[in-house]
C-alpha cells in the first residue's frame, strides 16, 4: 500500500470528497461560460417606468401637448448585430391631452390605451453604435392599437366614451437608446392617427417621444439557465454518488 505521505496533496484527499470537489468545478465553469455564450444572443429588458410627451396636431399646427404615464415596456436588443429585436410599450390608461384649439368641437383627447409593437414584415433599417451602450436604431412597419375618445367641455357636443383604432405605418421608428446606464429613450413615435372631423380639413397626428428609466432588468437566456441547472445536477449526482 502506498505511502499517505508520499502521495501527491490531491490524492491524499478521500475520494468521495474528491467526486464532489470535481463536480462542483465543472458546475461552476459551466455556469461561468454561460454569459460568455449568450453574449452574442439577444437580450430582453424590462422597464419599470417611463413617460410620454405627447404632441397633437392638424397639419401643420400644433393644437395640444401633454406628459403622459406609460405603464410597460419591454426591449430585445442584439448589441452583436445590432439590432432593435422586439419590443412593446403601453401607455396608462385615461391619459387625457388638453387641446390648445379646439378640433372638431371638441378639447379634449383621452388616451384611454395605445400599445406600440412591431408589425408583419418588421425589420431594421440601420442601426449604429454611437459608443459604450448607446445606439440610433430605425426600424419599420410598426403596429399602433388602442382606444381613444374626445370631449367638450362645454357639453355642446357628445363625449366619444371609446373610440378602437389600429394602424399600421410605414414610417420608420427613429429611436435612440442607452442599454447600459438603465435608460432608453423614443423619439417620434406615431401613436395615433385619427380620421378629420366635421368641418376640419385635416386629421389628427398623436406623436411621442417617450423616455423611460428606473432600471433595465436583463431577462437571463434560456441556455444560461440550463447550463447553470446542469451545474446543479452534476453536484448533486456527485454528493448522491459519495454516500
Amino acid at each position: 500500500m502506498q505511502n499517505p505521505a508520499a502521495m501527491p496533496p490531491l490524492m491524499r484527499i478521500p475520494s468521495h470528497i474528491r467526486v464532489v470537489l470535481r463536480a462542483c468545478l465543472i458546475a461552476a465553469l459551466a455556469v461561468a461560460a454561460g454569459p460568455l455564450a449568450a453574449v452574442a444572443a439577444p437580450v430582453t429588458y424590462l422597464f419599470d417606468s417611463g413617460a410620454a410627451t405627447v404632441t397633437v396636431s392638424a397639419g401643420t399646427h400644433t393644437v395640444g401637448t401633454a406628459l403622459l404615464r406609460m405603464d410597460g415596456l419591454f426591449v430585445t436588443f442584439d448589441d452583436e448585430l445590432p439590432a432593435l429585436v422586439d419590443f412593446r410599450f403601453t401607455t396608462a390608461p385615461s391619459g387625457a391631452i388638453a387641446l390648445v384649439t379646439p378640433y372638431g368641437g371638441y378639447d379634449e383627447i383621452q388616451v384611454i390605451s395605445s400599445a406600440l409593437a412591431p408589425a408583419a414584415g418588421y425589420a431594421n433599417n440601420g442601426t449604429s453604435h454611437l459608443g459604450g451602450g448607446d445606439y440610433f436604431v430605425s426600424v419599420a412597419p410598426v403596429e399602433t392599437s388602442g382606444v381613444f375618445g374626445a370631449r367638450d367641455s362645454t357639453s355642446v357636443l357628445p363625449d366619444i366614451v371609446a373610440q378602437a383604432f389600429s394602424f399600421t405605418h410605414a414610417t420608420p421608428l427613429i429611436a435612440s437608446l442607452s442599454i447600459s446606464n438603465g435608460t432608453l429613450e423614443l423619439t417620434g413615435i406615431t401613436l395615433a392617427i385619427l380620421p378629420p372631423a366635421v368641418g376640419e380639413g385635416d386629421g389628427l397626428v398623436i406623436k411621442a417621444d417617450v423616455t423611460w428609466s428606473g432600471g433595465a432588468v436583463p431577462i437571463p437566456e434560456p441556455s444560461s439557465i440550463a447550463l447553470a441547472l446542469a451545474g446543479s445536477l452534476l453536484v448533486g449526482l456527485a454528493v448522491r454518488r459519495a454516500r
